[in-house]
């Protein structure tokens, strides 16, 4: 079973940017968050990047989830196995799935990217999953998409959730969220939300553009903890309980 490093950060080692906030799901509370795009903007191509301390493990939790029915979805998610795991269904079908080897348990603060392309010519880059600004390539699955294959991840008209299974109340996270962004149209690199000081992978503040659905959650509106300071005010309703928190990766 695979290790994270602890990790650490001295004040000012990350230079002047701080999150200054995160989110709480407590997993028997039912919290999450969940939203519905409007129109369909590039169905091939996307970017998430979060950070996530995990509570606990050996159960299904949701990084994110879209679905509009039990058998059409797209999801990024920890595995009951504690693998992470990206993965398209269609008419109650898998029909990608991109799965790590590793398996993810501690409970400190890691960085979590899923860049998607599917329009790229080499099957193995059109998914490409990040954990601390390393990408995976020790993988269990590697069920590519097909060229030019479109998911339900920022399809207008399909539900998308932080936190739970999109159309089930299922696979709820118990841990937090911080700094949530969604690029929409882009496949980003790692080095667009982190960068490495003194061997610790460290968040920076991202300066490139979002896209029509893109969005990012900084958790800093106790009164909106949805609000998407993007500038795309694309906002996300919260559903159950959920927490404001100052246990950040920078704090």
């Amino acid at each position: 079973m695979a290790t994270f490093h602890k990790f650490m950060m001295a004040a000012g080692s990350g230079g002047p940017y701080t999150i200054e906030n995160s989110v709480y799901f407590n997993s028997s509370s039912d919290g999450y968050f969940y939203r519905t795009p409007s129109g369909t903007s590039s169905p091939t191509t996307f970017t998430t990047s979060c950070w996530v301390k995990r509570l606990s493990s050996g159960s299904c939790h949701k990084i994110w989830s879209s679905s509009d029915s039990v058998t059409d979805t797209c999801e990024f998610e920890f595995r009951a196995e504690d693998t992470l795991q990206f993965n398209q269904q269609v008419s109650g079908s898998s029909r990608d799935q991109i799965t790590t080897n590793a398996t993810y348990t501690d409970t400190d603060w890691h960085n979590f990217i899923c860049a998607v392309d599917s329009t790229e010519s080499t099957d193995s880059d059109r998914v490409k999953l990040y954990v601390d600004g390393t990408l995976i390539t020790s993988l269990s699955d590697t069920n590519y998409p097909g060229s030019s294959e479109t998911f339900r991840w920022n399809e207008g008209g399909v539900v998308q959730s932080l936190g739970r299974e999109a159309y089930r109340d299922r696979c709820m996270l118990n841990g937090y969220f911080a700094d949530y962004y969604n690029i929409d149209g882009l496949q980003k690199e790692a080095s667009d939300f982190g960068e490495t000081v003194d061997g610790n992978w460290i968040p920076i503040e991202y300066t490139g553009s979002y896209g029509t659905h893109g969005f990012f959650l900084n958790f800093q509106d106790g009164s909106d903890l949805g609000n998407d300071t993007s500038g795309n005010n694309n906002d996300f309703t919260k559903s159950g309980t959920l927490t404001q928190s100052t246990d950040t990766p920078t704090s």
